[in-house]
């Protein structure tokens, strides 16, 4: 979201629209694909809404053993100052996947992946998953693929989207992370349990956190954008104010394409 990494409002903010998005069944047959007492590995883990969420939906076996990893050590440390008082035996890790995998000895039975796998490579992420959790399960939540829509609709948007996508693939990750996370299984022998849409849908009147949603989509939008070639300042600009007036009024609207997904694991991937 930032130089820094998202915000810790905006993690917050977004609870709520990923709690309406999560497909139900999909999470519960993760769930129940948990052997007694798991250990399970949050990967992207951000401030802890996973965590959070699963308590609050009663969905935390008894005895689990959970670790929080985030790249981001300023998120793990509110993560950990936010779930003190959470009844769950929680280890907080500061590192990078990748980093992460190389360097540790620990196995776990599962990993949770929320909204983070689109923004990595996907093949090597998923050997490192393999690496950490062999044989276990990884459900991955919240994976952006590849559709961005805002209402009313402007006749900007399809060029301004357009260098939004082109500004993901320009990084490790992928605005199709969804397509290319079935594709990198695909080439696996993992085995793919379900696949489910959980698109963001966010529109007035807000729930609470929404407004502050929305506006930190539209700052992620300035930021990958500015100074990003071949994108006319003039055109980001004038699409920005237009956007930002109309949730002022309260009526921007917004829709995000995103998949879940629950994988058995194999064996690490050779290329």
């Amino acid at each position: 979201m930032t130089a820094g990494g998202p915000p810790v409002g905006y993690l917050l903010a977004k609870r709520g629209v990923d709690d309406r998005a999560i497909d139900r069944a999909t999470l519960e047959r993760f769930v129940d694909g948990l052997p007694a007492e798991p250990r399970l590995l949050d990967v992207g883990g951000g401030v802890g809404t996973m965590l959070d969420r699963l308590q609050e939906w009663d969905l935390v076996p008894a005895g689990t053993r959970y670790t929080l990893l985030d790249a981001d050590a300023a998120l793990v440390a509110t993560a950990r100052e936010r779930l003190a008082d959470v009844p769950v035996e929680t280890t907080f890790v500061a590192d990078d996947l990748l980093a992460f995998a190389d360097g540790t000895d620990r196995r776990y039975d599962a990993c949770v992946a929320a909204a983070v796998l689109d923004l990595l490579d996907g093949d090597r992420a998923l050997d490192a998953l393999a690496t950490l959790a062999p044989g276990g399960l990884l459900y991955a939540p919240v994976t952006f693929d590849g559709v961005t829509l805002f209402s009313p609709p402007r006749p900007d948007d399809e060029r301004v989207l357009g260098w939004y996508h082109d500004h993901m693939t320009a990084r490790d990750g992928s605005p199709a992370g969804g397509r290319r996370l079935l594709a990198a299984l695909s080439r696996s022998d993992c085995d793919t349990l379900a696949v489910a849409p959980s698109d963001w849908h966010v529109h007035p009147p807000y729930h609470e956190g929404e407004t502050r949603f929305l506006a930190a989509i539209l700052d992620t939008v300035e930021e990958a954008l500015t100074g990003f070639d071949p994108v006319e300042n003039g055109v980001l600009s004038a699409w920005l104010t237009a956007r930002r007036d109309t949730l002022a009024a309260g009526e921007l609207a917004y829709v995000a394409h995103n998949l879940d997904v629950l994988v058995r694991l194999s064996a690490p991937l050779e290329h």
